[in-house]
């Protein structure tokens, strides 16, 4: 795999980019929590995009989880 390509799945769940601020289905999906030049450039940090994806009630369901510094 290659510097820009991202999993689609990652053991059997299909991979989602998550969203800051968002609700997301971790029994359907695998999130990854990633930072782009884009978001970097205007001050988002990758550790309070992780802060606000376990600030939902889901956390203790998760089972899979991509993290990563590019988007």
């Amino acid at each position: 795999m290659t510097i820009d390509k991202h999993l689609d799945s990652y053991f059997g769940k299909p991979v989602e980019q998550y969203e800051g601020g968002t609700k997301f289905d971790v029994r359907a999906k695998c999130p990854r929590i990633s930072l782009d030049w884009d978001q970097y450039q205007k001050g988002v940090k990758w550790g309070g995009l992780l802060r606000d994806f376990l600030s939902h009630d889901h956390n203790g369901e998760t089972t899979h989880l991509v993290a990563g510094a590019g988007g």
